[in-house]
């Protein structure tokens, strides 16, 4: 299920696909996502389809939630409750793109140190957060470019 462009006809295909399985919490949280997507088109006005990228964010922020959701249960020890979120969390993960091996976040740190200069961890951070396009945890690019202007 995962590509580099998660659309609209992705995740309804995803839905059906669910819905046949009988997949109750597949289905629930891609029923969330597609919800979430009207409302940004009808944010919008005017627009029938929303561009991957904004699907992409759309899908991540639902992740965070549920994964912040996950924490709130697992501290009060909800086992059922836990089960169906990271049933839901396994979902939409499918539709990430491939995450970059610490290798590779290592290497383009290295490459857009080298373009833009050893001064700015801002400038270096967020250049290095564009080419990543959420391929990588800003965490480890932010533990890479320290190390690499250290």
């Amino acid at each position: 299920m995962s590509s580099p462009d998660i659309t609209e006809q992705t995740l309804q295909e995803a839905l059906g696909k669910a819905m046949k399985a009988r997949d109750r919490d597949a289905v629930s949280v891609l029923k969330i996502i597609k919800t979430r997507i009207a409302t940004e088109k009808g944010r919008r006005k005017e627009v029938e389809t929303l561009p991957p990228d904004d699907v992409l964010k759309i899908v991540k922020k639902e992740i965070k939630e549920i994964g912040e959701t996950l924490d709130s249960l697992r501290k009060v020890g909800a086992g059922d409750r836990i089960r169906e979120e990271e049933n839901k969390l396994r979902v939409l993960e499918a539709f990430l793109p491939p995450m970059l091996s610490p290798e590779q976040v290592h290497a383009l740190v290295l490459e857009v140190v080298a373009e833009t200069g050893r001064d700015n961890f801002g400038r270096v951070m967020k250049e290095v957060m564009a080419r990543v396009q959420g391929r990588a945890d800003g965490r480890v690019v932010s533990e890479q470019v320290k190390k690499a202007l250290s």
